[in-house]
């Protein structure tokens, strides 16, 4: 078995196998020729002997029902399956005896089964049907009374039964034999499947024995070698001759190729770790030498090494081993002088196996051999020969040996001329000792700043980064701003609009109020009573206290919208107390507090801000002051900031004293908590709501200055106590005037809001076109006219028929014709009646066709592109006054009106 091939080894078995599973096919297969047959003899011979029974069975029935119906109906139709039933009656009966001619005891009973029918047919069949054809009826009844045909068929159908009945016994047994042959087959398979697979699990055993083991030694070896420190000791051993042998064959090769290499790579590993840490090229050439001699059981060796002599290179003897008397071969050997020399030259390794008597001796202390081989090897650095080896031993220097030397050379020669190289450094280091002391200050010096430049360095790339960050942060930020500025002006647009409306729906009454208020405190004809005029005046000044609290929301809400105009200009701060003594003597009087007024002598005359809002500012503080005190004193003190003041601001743009104004309102009123404070600055805030019983206002004022005083750049400051009074300071900057570029981008980092298309909410005021107007409005005062407007026609558009109601009596009194009208289509309809109108006061909402579209109406007509149109409106939005002057209007005026700023307008424009 084990000269045999492992392809020879698994032909032969699968062979038996198939063998054996031949004769098993054999066996299988007369078994299953058994079954057939059986199952043959059931389905020919039981189903067709039944079907054919059931057959006859079914012939006679025909026979039986013709006969019947025959007899009973007269009609010739019945007698065809009594007479195609008795036909076919014959040719199953011949065909179910020729199928149980076998069985004796069946033929019996078809035989009398047959007799029977014979005795129907010619006892009962035909003589009734000739009975009938006759027409002899009592006869048929007298047959049919006595009916002996009922009883061979009683008799037929009976042994049909039996006959049917063995018939089902026979398939049975058959049946039983089928079962017991398929169980026989089941067995036989069985059997036949444990003997086939015991036979394969031998065969498999029987070669794979000699498989398996022979690749397990070679796994373990493949596993060995493949180890970092494997074991080459062991080879493959085997006896067969197939190609498991081969295998071992191949294995043992690569383990001596793997033996031979790790022992190369182990041999210079180990030269090349004893050659390490040292500093002289002498030493190293020593302990070379020595470590090579000893790996390739070389008994001589001498190393030679590259100088310059002369300018011309030669090999000078560094290193011996094993040398005769301490010293051996040439001090110095040229290029191409010997072997030596000629290696040098040539750069290849030379072998010599013949030895000459002549040659050198290995000497040991008994005795002088002779080397059987000498070999000379070229050391090289980048490709060229920087020194020579030579070595002789007793024995020859196998391959192994030259790949190994081969293998070291290499990296000695760049470990010689590393060491040549640190010992030319390390020499004229020596050499420059003395210089380098001399410049070591300098280095040292150099160090620091070259350190000083890293750190430096290092910093500006750390903050090159956090800049880079901070950049992206604040370009996120950037975004997000402007997302959110896009949504706030969005906002502010919305609440613009809203404000305006309401401006409109409440100046609209107001309107009329303070008109009619107005003129019942006047009481020009003198027809009221002095209580009355007293009401009156009251009416009046709820009105306008109505009106400024409108005032102060809207300009609340521009602050805070940062849509507040800002007018920078000279303004004389010694003018300022004067004009809050006039406007607030006449307080101080009425409450008998004492107003003090404290101007420092060193404060600036000239100080450049917003003077409308200062001053705004200076009132609301007054205000509250006067409001808040039953007694003492109240005192406005205008100053320099102190240092600590202006610390408090953190603002470093106005580092000078000079460039701020400190401006404060002290009184000796009721006080504010401490926990307080906070809120009183709050829009509709005040202390508490105690205060806001007793005292009244909408706490807006605060909230105004405190806006006001951050859009001017400075801010409020408040040091009060309960019950003992109030200091209200504003510190505000001296704001660069118009034109002055650098300081407005300084500024630009005081005010509060960036301007932004968002419409703007102006208080109502005098709105003079230009200086022209104002100049004719002057003239036309000066000239003291008495009732200028005596004769005129005036044209008043309004739907509100209050506001016409009042504007009527108004005008009328001075001698004004007034028409009216309610609408726009309704003013064009006076307009084109009266064409000698001298003016018209035109309101802006209005249903149907509001102020614009009537104006643009008015002024398409020529004949009236210099009538004056005076708008008037509720809506006090900035570019309401533009809208109106773009469409034609001549002037614009707010509502509530103020009768003398309307008779101011109309005086100027009349007298054109």
């Amino acid at each position: 078995m084990n000269r045999l091939s492992i392809r020879m080894k698994i032909i032969i078995g699968y062979m038996l196998l198939l063998a054996c599973l031949l004769l098993s096919m054999v066996g299988i297969t007369s078994q299953i020729d058994t079954i057939e047959r059986e199952v043959r003899f059931v389905a020919n011979r039981v189903v067709g002997a039944s079907d054919l029974a059931n057959s006859l069975e079914t012939h006679l029935l025909d026979m039986e029902t013709g006969q019947r119906g025959y007899v009973i109906t007269g009609n010739p139709t019945y007698l065809e399956p009594y007479q195609s039933g008795r036909s076919s009656y014959e040719e199953d009966y011949m065909k179910l005896m020729e199928l149980v001619k076998d069985s004796p005891v069946e033929v019996s009973r078809l035989e009398r089964i047959y007799t029977y029918t014979t005795n129907w047919i010619q006892e009962a069949g035909d003589p009734v049907i000739e009975m009938k054809r006759s027409g002899d009826t009592l006869e048929i009844v007298k047959f049919f009374n006595d009916d002996v045909g009922k009883q061979y068929m009683d008799k037929i159908r009976s042994e049909l039964s039996s006959f049917r009945e063995f018939e089902q016994e026979l398939a049975n047994s058959r049946v039983l034999e089928m079962e017991k042959q398929g169980t026989i087959l089941k067995v036989v398979l069985y059997a036949q499947f444990v003997l086939l697979a015991g036979l394969a699990v031998l065969l498999a055993w029987l070669i794979s024995r000699s498989v398996v083991r022979t690749l397990r030694d070679v796994t373990w070896m493949i596993h060995s070698i493949a180890a970092e420190s494997g074991d080459y000791s062991k080879r493959v051993v085997v006896q067969s001759k197939d190609e498991i042998s081969e295998l071992a064959m191949a294995t043992n090769q690569l383990i001596d190729m793997h033996a031979e290499d790790y022992w190369i790579k182990s041999a210079a590993s180990e030269v090349l770790r004893n050659c390490q840490d040292i500093d002289t090229s002498k030493e190293l050439s020593q302990r070379f030498i020595t470590s090579l001699a000893r790996a390739l059981d070389a008994s001589y060796g001498i190393l030679y090494v590259l100088e310059r002599q002369g300018g011309n290179p030669v090999l000078a003897r560094f290193a011996s081993y094993a040398a005769e008397g301490g010293t051996a071969g040439e001090e110095r050997i040229a290029f191409g002088e010997g072997l030596v020399g000629q290696c040098a030259l040539d750069g290849i390794v030379m072998e010599l196996k013949e030895i000459p008597a002549e040659h050198v001796s290995i000497v040991s202390s008994v005795s002088k051999i002779r080397p059987r081989s000498v070999l000379v090897a070229p050391i090289k650095y980048k490709n060229r020969v920087i020194a020579v080896i030579e070595l002789a031993g007793l024995g020859v220097f196998e391959q192994q040996h030259r790949t190994m030397i081969r293998d070291v050379t290499e990296p000695f020669g760049t470990m010689l001329n590393t060491v040549e190289n640190r010992m030319e450094i390390e020499r004229l280091l020596h050499e420059s000792q003395t210089m380098t002391e001399e410049l070591q200050a300098q280095s040292e010096e150099l160090q620091m700043q070259q350190e000083e430049l890293r750190m430096t360095n290092e910093q500006l790339e750390e903050q090159n980064r956090n800049a880079l960050q901070k950049t992206n942060e604040l370009n996120q930020i950037r975004i997000e701003l402007e997302q959110y500025a896009l949504k706030l002006e969005q906002s502010s647009q919305y609440k613009s609009e809203f404000l305006a409306n309401m401006s409109h729906e409440l100046r609209t009454p107001l309107n009329s109020m303070l008109i009619l208020s107005q003129m019942l405190a006047e009481n020009a004809e003198e027809h009221l009573s002095h209580e009355e005029e007293e009401y009156a005046r009251v009416i009046y000044t709820a009105g306008k206290d109505l009106l400024n609290l409108i005032n102060d929301i809207l300009d609340l809400s521009k602050v805070e919208a940062g849509k507040l105009d800002i007018v920078i200009d000279a303004m004389n701060t010694a003018e300022l107390p004067l004009q809050m003594r006039l406007q607030f003597d006449q307080v101080a009087e009425q409450k008998d507090l004492e107003f003090v007024v404290e101007y420092e002598d060193s404060l600036p005359d000239i100080f450049y801000t917003d003077e409308q809002r200062l001053h705004q500012i200076v009132r609301n503080l007054l205000s509250n002051a006067f409001k808040f005190t039953e007694q003492g004193s109240v005192t406005m003190r205008l100053a320099k900031p102190s240092e600590e003041q202006l610390r408090s601001l953190s603002l470093h743009q106005y580092a000078s004293d000079e460039a701020w104004l400190a401006l404060s309102v002290q009184d000796t009123g009721i006080g504010i908590a401490e926990d307080k404070r906070a809120i009183i600055f709050e829009a509709f805030q005040q202390a508490d709501g105690r205060t806001s019983r007793k005292y009244g206002g909408t706490g807006l004022g605060l909230s105004i200055c405190r806006e006001l005083s951050r859009l001017l750049g400075g801010k409020v400051f408040v040091d009060s106590e309960e019950g003992v009074g109030s200091t209200f300071t504003v510190i505000i900057p001296s704001l660069p005037p118009k034109g002055d570029t650098a300081a407005e981008e300084d500024h630009v980092l005081l005010q509060a809001a960036a301007a932004s298309e968002a419409a703007e909410i102006e208080r109502p005021e005098v709105l003079m076109r230009d200086a022209e107007q104002l100049a004719m409005l002057e003239l036309v005062e000066d000239a003291g006219v008495h009732r200028p407007f005596a004769g005129k026609k005036v044209l008043v558009v309004d739907d509100d028929i209050r506001n016409v109601f009042a504007l009527m009596n108004i005008l009328e009194k001075e001698g004004v014709e007034v028409i009216a009208a309610h609408d726009g289509e309704e003013g064009l309809a006076e307009l084109s009646k009266h064409p000698d109108i001298d003016l018209v006061l035109m309101d802006i909402m209005m249903p149907v066709m509001d102020g614009y579209d009537t104006i643009q109406e008015i002024r398409n007509i020529s004949a009236y592109s210099d009538l004056p149109i005076i708008a008037l409106t509720a809506k006090a939005m900035k570019q309401d006054r533009e809208r109106c002057l773009e469409v034609g209007a001549s002037d614009y005026i707010s509502k509530p009106i103020n009768l003398d700023q309307l008779f101011s307008l109309m005086r100027v424009w009349l007298s054109k």
